[in-house]
C-alpha cells in the first residue's frame, strides 16, 4: 500500500489506523491498518502548490515507513516471546509427565501386604549383645551384664526374612550382614497385647557373635514389632520394632538359698531397634 501510495500519489487517498489486538498468550500488539482509495484528484493551479503537496506526501509516506518498519520488528519480538513461552511450557508439561511416570512405577513396584502369612521383609536393624544400662541396674550387677559399658558393640544390617504360613520363618537375604551371622530364625506369631489391645508379631533368632563380643558365641535375640493396617486399603505395616535378650536375674544377696533359680528367673533386656520394609 505504501508503495502504491509512494508512485502515484496524486491519484490516491491514504488513510490510516492503529487496531490493537490481542494475541493467544496476552500480549497486546498494534498493527498498522492502512487503507487505500483509489480516486482522480484535481489538478492544482499552481506548481508551488504541487511541490508542496508532493513534499508532504513524501514525508507521510517515509513517516509511515518507518511505522511499518517498527511493527514488524516489534511483531518478530513478540513472536519469539511467544515461541520460548511454549517451549517452556512443553518442557515443564514434559517433566511433570514424567515424575508422575516415576511415582506411579515406584507405587506399582511397592508390595502391599494385608496379612503376614507368607509376607517378605526387609528388616534393617541396630543391637548389641548387652542389654542398655538402666537405673536399677544396681551399677549393672545382674548376670551376664557387662561391667564395662564402654566395651558394648553394637551391630547394624539389614537382613531378609518370610513368614511362611505354616509359622517358620526363612531366611531370604543376608547380603548386607556384617560382623554377625544369624544361624537361624524361629518361627513367628501375631498376638494381641493385653496392655494395650494392639496387634504384635514376634520371633526369634540365634545369632553367632564375633570372639572380640563380651557375649561371644551364639546368642538368641527376640524382635517384637507392632502391626498396623490401613483402613482403606487393608495394607499392614511394621512399625516401632524392639530388639531384646533373655538375661538371668541377680538373686537377692547373691545367693538364691535352697532353691537354685538360675536359668528360670529371668528378664527380656531391650537391646536394639528394627525397621520391617516389605520385599
Amino acid at each position: 500500500v505504501v508503495e502504491a501510495f509512494a508512485m502515484n500519489p496524486h491519484s490516491c487517498s491514504f488513510a490510516t489506523m492503529v487496531r490493537t489486538t490481542t494475541s493467544s498468550c496476552g500480549v497486546r500488539v498494534h498493527a498498522l491498518v492502512s487503507s487505500l482509495q483509489m480516486s482522480p484528484q484535481k489538478e492544482q493551479g499552481t506548481g508551488g502548490s504541487t511541490s508542496s503537496s508532493t513534499s508532504s506526501t513524501s514525508s507521510d509516506v517515509d513517516r509511515l515507513r518507518d511505522s511499518a518498519t517498527r511493527l514488524r520488528k516489534e511483531a518478530a519480538e513478540l513472536e519469539a516471546k511467544m515461541a520460548e513461552r511454549r517451549t517452556e511450557s512443553k518442557n515443564m508439561s514434559d517433566d511433570s509427565s514424567t515424575s508422575s511416570t516415576a511415582s506411579a512405577a515406584a507405587m506399582a513396584s511397592k508390595k502391599v501386604y494385608t496379612a503376614l502369612d507368607d509376607s517378605e521383609w526387609t528388616v534393617s536393624y541396630r543391637f548389641a549383645s548387652d542389654p542398655l544400662p538402666r537405673d536399677d541396674d544396681d551399677n549393672n550387677k545382674d548376670a551376664n551384664v557387662s561391667s564395662s559399658s564402654s566395651k558394648r558393640r553394637n551391630y547394624s544390617g539389614k537382613v531378609g526374612i518370610k513368614f511362611r504360613s505354616d509359622g517358620y520363618t526363612d531366611t531370604t537375604d543376608t547380603d548386607q550382614v556384617r560382623d554377625i551371622q544369624y544361624a537361624k530364625f524361629w518361627g513367628w506369631d501375631e498376638e494381641i497385647s493385653n496392655e494395650d489391645e494392639l496387634r504384635y508379631v514376634l520371633f526369634s533368632a540365634d545369632v553367632v557373635l564375633p570372639e572380640s563380643d563380651n557375649n561371644a558365641g551364639t546368642e538368641r535375640f527376640y524382635f517384637q514389632a507392632r502391626v498396623e493396617q490401613d483402613e482403606r486399603t487393608g495394607g499392614i505395616s511394621l512399625a516401632d520394632g524392639k530388639v531384646t535378650v533373655k538375661r538371668d536375674i541377680e538373686p537377692p544377696g547373691g545367693f538364691w538359698g535352697v532353691f537354685n533359680g538360675g536359668g528360670i528367673l529371668a528378664q527380656f533386656r531391650a537391646c536394639g531397634d528394627f525397621v520391617c520394609r516389605p520385599r
